[in-house]
Parts: structure tokens; C-alpha cells; sequence
């Protein structure tokens, strides 16, 4: 836009004002209005919305989102200080653990590709939901397994629940 010329209030679809000098929108600004700062998209009145929320409740979001993923990595992570003890108890060669554990290092990566759009279809709390009931599965298979396949398919079913 040339200088000196005035925004046309009208304008194009999907451009938005981020900086609001002035506050002469009707808009909300970010630190409760003392800010020049344009919030987008606009907090809604919902009690539910993310944007309505005060900082207390942002951080306890925030720190059950961490001590989730915390929680899957560790137990995923943590499995491999035992792999010789396990290998003995359970027949399986350290090969075919190691081969079980790249099945899932594998896994965690590609099935986003699935988890993504269902979290964004069905809801982030569903996901989260599902993907605790798989990771419970999976922490109960894996410590009853006897031979490579039951591994392999439990680290396959552990890469789709920590994925997520």
C-alpha cells in the first residue's frame, strides 16, 4: 500500500490488522488491552476456548501435555538398560530387540501423518485418550512376550500409541 493512503476497512479475505497503534478496532489486544498487539484469532466468551484461559490454567495444560509425552518417552527410552536380561528371559536375540525398537522409533514419526487430522476431526482429547488406552496395551504386552514376533508387533502397537 502506498504511504499516505488509508486501508480500506473492506479488506481482502484472510489479511488481518496486527498491530492496532491506535486501538480504534474492535478487537481484542494482547495484555488485556494495553498492548498495540492484535490477538488472532479473537478469544471467543466460551468458557472452553484455549484463548479465554487464564495463566494458571495455560500452565497446568501445559504441564499435563508435558508429563504426558514425559511419561510415554520415558517408558519407551527407558526399556533398553534391561534388553540383555529381557533377550535371556524371552529368547529374543539383541538383534531382533534392536530391530523391534527401530520398528517403533520408525513408527513414531510416520503415523502423525494418521493422528494429526484425526485430532484435528475427532479432538485432541479423544486422541490423547486413544492413544493412553494403546500405550497401556502395549506397556502390558511388552512384559509378556516370549518370542520376536509378539516384540516386533508390540513396538509396532507402542510407535502408534506414542506418536501422538
Amino acid at each position: 500500500m502506498p504511504f499516505g493512503v488509508e486501508p480500506d476497512h473492506d479488506h481482502v479475505p484472510g489479511t488481518d490488522y496486527l498491530i492496532d497503534v491506535n486501538h480504534d478496532l474492535d478487537v481484542s489486544h494482547a495484555g488485556a488491552g494495553r498492548s498495540d498487539i492484535v490477538l488472532i484469532p479473537q478469544p471467543t466468551s466460551c468458557g472452553r476456548d484455549p484463548l479465554a484461559w487464564t495463566t494458571r490454567k495455560k500452565y497446568w495444560q501445559l504441564f499435563l501435555l508435558a508429563l504426558y509425552a514425559c511419561s510415554f518417552s520415558f517408558g519407551e527410552n527407558n526399556l533398553g538398560a534391561a534388553w540383555t536380561e529381557i533377550s535371556e528371559d524371552t529368547g529374543v536375540s539383541l538383534t531382533n530387540m534392536n530391530g523391534g525398537s527401530a520398528l517403533n522409533y520408525l513408527l513414531l514419526g510416520f503415523i502423525n501423518i494418521f493422528w494429526i487430522p484425526a485430532a484435528m476431526k475427532l479432538g485432541r482429547r479423544f486422541v490423547f485418550l486413544a492413544t493412553t488406552a494403546i500405550c497401556l496395551a502395549s506397556a502390558v504386552w511388552q512384559g509378556k512376550f516370549h518370542a520376536v514376533v509378539q516384540w516386533m508387533l508390540a513396538q509396532v502397537v507402542n510407535g502408534v500409541g506414542t506418536s501422538a
